[in-house]
């Protein structure tokens, strides 16, 4: 069982240096369907503080946008109230965003909302 139960500003970092590194594109599927790491080299937000065999070997099942439903699964341990909603924040804004050029600017949105420094490049 993993713990993401790590400052937010560390996830945060994760979050932004992983979207940035791969274009601010999206993580999903052929379908559209949001994953936390969709095997074509693309993670999500959350996905970027998953290590990735992790991502791939025990979440195959689990959508992008179910994060409480990963917690209750007993997949990842989050007891922190804070760090989950800023999980559930940051995986609304990657699911939401439908076009790449927006990612970057609501991860902005993100690090304002919760007071954050957004990493050098």
């Amino acid at each position: 069982m993993k713990s993401l139960n790590k400052p937010i500003q560390e996830l945060f970092d994760k979050m932004w240096k992983g979207l940035e590194g791969q274009g601010w594109r999206r993580s999903t599927t052929s379908q559209g369907e949001c994953k936390y790491d969709n095997g074509a080299g693309l993670r999500c937000a959350v996905g970027h503080c998953i290590p990735q065999k992790r991502t791939r070997d025990r979440l195959d099942n689990f959508s992008g946008s179910s994060i409480i439903e990963l917690t209750s699964s007993g997949k990842m341990v989050i007891e922190s109230p804070k760090v989950l909603n800023f999980l559930k924040d940051a995986q609304r804004e990657h699911d939401c965003c439908k076009r790449w050029l927006y990612m970057k600017e609501r991860f902005t949105w993100l690090a304002e909302e919760y007071n954050l420094t957004i990493p050098n490049s």
